[in-house]
């Protein structure tokens, strides 16, 4: 039972770390205008402009990306991935 335990943690660890990044852009794009205003506590001077202005932060899958990395950092693409390895 431990073998078949440890071999599910080692193929969920590769998943969560590519699947991670992908949801967090995804959900980035589908809720970029209409956010709630307490969400822009959470964001960037550049994320904030663009909110107020009433424009969409992103233009498509790799603008999100690279905004995402330009503003918060590498470590941006993977904000819940302790979640997500719980889940």
């Amino acid at each position: 039972m431990p073998q078949i335990f440890l071999a599910g943690m080692l193929g969920g660890i590769p998943a969560v770390l590519v699947t991670s990044p992908l949801e967090l852009v995804k959900t980035q794009l589908q809720v970029q205008i209409g956010r709630a205003t307490l969400t822009l506590l959470v964001l960037s001077n550049t994320e904030q402009e663009n909110e107020q202005n009433g424009k969409p932060g992103y233009k498509g899958t790799f603008d999100c990306v690279r905004k995402i990395v330009q503003n918060r950092g590498i470590t941006g693409l993977f904000q819940g991935v302790g979640a997500t390895g719980w889940r």
